[in-house]
């Protein structure tokens, strides 16, 4: 599948427009009536993008409504070897081999590593402890697991930290005229509300934000919702995951 989407197959194309339905109450059904519902081609940027294809909530709807925007990917080798690839092909669409910061520059970042595959890079994070509660909580050793390994590596030596770029909202926003936001779609790992802290200050206010809320601490929770509320946006929970509408937007 991963394939057939990066090279915008017919096969796939025929799928997500004539016979994938999203189920209702769920994130993919909001996202999904709001693409068509637009009216118009779709701006968006998206923080935390990984493979851009596994788990993704917004791949079906960028390649099957033409959404123009970029997708950010902090770790050089994913970039390179899935999230590059398979928007290779669609021109309004950049990836960029970043993460998001209040300067531009060099960051380190954690991640797992003695793994690259699809669970392991998804945790990848700023907050170390978000890392750390993967091994805690018994999330890592179950995935191992289904890998049919038993050796769980100590958090000591598995998590690893690795420099990154770092770009800003303003240096996205401007080179890729996308000063007006249809929608900012964050998946960070315990670094949205500082995601979204720096596209507020910036004065970029998109029209609709998803930010994954299940890793922030419930300090960062009541803060974003808070902030967002300040902003003028209405909050819906699905799931793991926060839908905020920009009133009169």
């Amino acid at each position: 599948m991963f394939n057939l989407s990066a090279a915008n197959s017919p096969v796939i194309g025929f799928y997500f427009k004539k016979i994938y339905a999203s189920k209702p109450n769920t994130l993919a059904h909001f996202l999904d009536t709001y693409s068509k519902g637009l009216g118009r081609q779709l701006s968006f940027i998206q923080i935390g993008g990984n493979d851009g294809f596994t788990n993704d909530p917004v791949h079906k709807f960028i390649k099957r409504d033409g959404w123009k925007g970029v997708i950010l990917e902090p770790l050089p080798d994913i970039f390179e070897s899935k999230l590059q690839r398979l928007y290779a092909k669609d021109q309004e669409v950049h990836t960029v081999n970043a993460a998001l910061g209040a300067e531009k520059g060099v960051a380190n970042i954690y991640r797992i590593g003695f793994s690259n595959k699809r669970w392991a890079t998804g945790l990848t994070s700023f907050n170390r402890s978000v890392l750390e509660k993967a091994f805690t909580s018994g999330l890592v050793a179950k995935n191992l697991k289904k890998e049919g390994r038993t050796d769980v590596p100590d958090p000591k030596e598995g998590i690893v930290s690795q420099e990154i770029a770092v770009t800003t909202v303003n240096e996205l926003t401007d080179h890729y005229d996308l000063k007006a936001l249809d929608l900012l779609q964050v998946d960070t790992e315990g670094f949205d509300y500082e995601v979204i802290r720096m596209f507020m200050a910036a004065g970029s206010k998109p029209r609709v934000i998803v930010y994954e809320h299940i890793h922030l601490s419930q300090d960062h929770q009541e803060r974003c919702k808070d902030l967002l509320g300040s902003n003028g946006y209405e909050l819906t929970p699905f799931g793991a995951n926060t839908v905020a509408n920009r009133k009169g937007a």
